[in-house]
């Protein structure tokens, strides 16, 4: 038996409207760290405000979402809309460079107007520093790497460390650590937690980036 969907209802669009507007965390984690969070948030949504003609009445930030009272002089454009719902930001440069800043975890998230791309050369840059500090720390060369086995324990603790603290994509660790196949570096890091020898050159090069 075929289960028929039910389409949403159209949403009411219309000059003066008012909207409860309220959005969470993924998975519904904090998204106000802290006070200074909070001031960022409230600037911006200034901003969008303005740009928009919008009117906000009241609007409470809780740790992991936020309500909003909106009023709407003219009617929002569904454009606009969708631009929101797929969480892009319509802050100042310098807005988008504080959130890219705090994306130093695997897993940390944000779009932007260009966002990807400024997300995606952020973690690349910051894994090539723990690499090049990794390699140092454990007395390997940038020309001897390419000569150590695509499964060595020190190429498979350069790319936990790296995966850990970025969000660079196996691919890009199998080319930059000469892995071969992406899906190579998935199952070496996944055996990372249970080899002694792996684990001892991880420590090495977390107390070496602790130190830089």
């Amino acid at each position: 038996m075929s289960v028929a969907q039910v389409p949403r209802k159209d949403r009411v669009e219309y000059g003066e409207a008012l909207y409860h507007v309220m959005d969470p965390g993924n998975r519904l984690e904090a998204i106000f760290c802290d006070d200074r969070d909070r001031e960022v948030f409230l600037k911006t949504r200034g901003e969008a405000s303005e740009r928009c003609g919008w009117r906000v009445h009241c609007y409470v930030l809780m740790g992991n979402h936020y309500h909003l009272l909106l009023e709407t002089p003219e009617a929002i454009e569904e454009g606009m809309l969708k631009a929101l719902r797929r969480g892009r930001c319509f802050g100042s440069e310098e807005f988008q460079e504080a959130l890219v800043e705090k994306m130093g975890k695997k897993d940390a998230s944000v779009h932007t107007n260009n966002g990807s791309a400024i997300k995606r050369t952020h973690d690349e840059q910051e894994a090539e520093r723990l690499i090049a500090i990794g390699l140092k720390a454990l007395g390997i060369s940038a020309v001897d790497l390419p000569k150590h086995p695509k499964g060595s324990a020190e190429k498979i603790a350069l790319a936990s460390v790296a995966r850990q603290r970025t969000s660079v994509t196996n691919a890009w660790l199998a080319e930059r650590l000469s892995m071969g196949a992406a899906t190579r570096v998935s199952q070496y890091c996944g055996e990372a937690a249970g080899r002694s020898d792996i684990q001892k050159f991880a420590k090495k090069i977390e107390m070496a980036i602790g130190e830089n």
